[in-house]
Formats: C-alpha cells, structure tokens, sequence
C-alpha cells in the first residue's frame, strides 16, 4: 500500500513540474499582455493629463489590469527614498525575476527615452516599445503553443518513468 502510494505521488511530481514548466512559459505570455496594457494606458494618461512621472506611475501600478507588473511598485519605492527616474526604473527591472530578458531589454530602452523629451517624444516611444513587444508577444505565443503541452507531457511521462524504474 505504502509502495502504491509512492509511486502515485512520484507520477503527481512529475506531472506538476511538467505543468509548473508550462505555466511559466505561459505567465511570459501574460505579462507581455500587461506591458501592453501598461504602455497604452500610460500614452492615455500622459496625453490627457500631463503629470509628473512619479503620479503616472503611482496611478498605474493601483490598476488592476496591470498588477502583474511588480518592478512598478519598486520604481516608486526608489523614487520616494530620493532616487532618480532612470536609476529608479533600472534598478526595479533588473531586481524583477519574473520578466524575461527580451521584456526587460524593451523596457530598459523604454525607460531611457521617458521623461527625456516632451510629450510627443515620449508618445512616439510608447509606440515604438509597443511595436517591438508586439513581435516578443508573438515569440512568446508561439513558444507557449509549441512547448507548452511537450512540457506536460514529458513531465508526467518523465514521473511514470520514475515510478516505473523505482518498482
């Protein structure tokens, strides 16, 4: 009964890291949707009205369609302890292990042209980024379609393999 009961588990592990792989190829998916979302809210917010970065971004990182996006909350917490905008933007996405390195080159050269020129400038960054994460969502789509059922299956194969070898 015990020996049943290990294998059960065994199988149960392998499966799950199988769909914890999955799930982490569909979270990147998920937060290229967030940068969007977080980009095209701050061209609206910047077009009407015209604050300061540091109200910008407070207001966005309440919203919920964007929550995902941890490092916001870094940059304003940089920002009240008396650091700069581009220190604070930098030193919040390179401590976010969630984005992937793609999202973070984006938003790292994002984060170089914001606040540097006025708003039309800054409009016309948000469209640039916005066209560039068009091209890493779409990597990331397809990435997720192609590996994302391999990897549950090779992770609940690879734990009926265990199992079996342990018997």
């Amino acid at each position: 009964m015990l020996k049943l009961l290990g294998i059960i588990f065994i199988i149960i592990c392998g499966a799950g890291i199988g769909a914890k792989a999955s799930g982490d190829l569909k979270k990147q998916t998920e937060l290229c949707i967030s940068v969007r979302t977080f980009l095209s809210e701050l061209s609206i917010l910047m077009r009407y009205k015209g604050d300061t970065l540091f109200m910008l971004i407070s207001e966005l990182s309440e919203r919920q369609s964007i929550q995902e996006l941890k490092f916001l909350s870094c940059v304003l917490d940089n920002m009240s302890s008396g650091m700069t905008f581009p220190y604070a933007w930098k030193n919040a996405l390179s401590d976010d292990t969630l984005l992937s390195p793609e999202l973070t080159e984006l938003l790292l050269k994002f984060g170089e042209s914001l606040g540097t020129s006025d708003i039309e400038g800054q409009l016309m960054s948000i469209e640039r980024s916005e066209e560039e994460l068009s091209g890493i969502y779409e990597n990331a789509l397809s990435i997720y379609r192609r590996k994302g059922r391999l990897y549950r299956s090779i992770g609940l194969l690879g734990g009926i393999t265990a199992a079996l070898l342990l018997c």
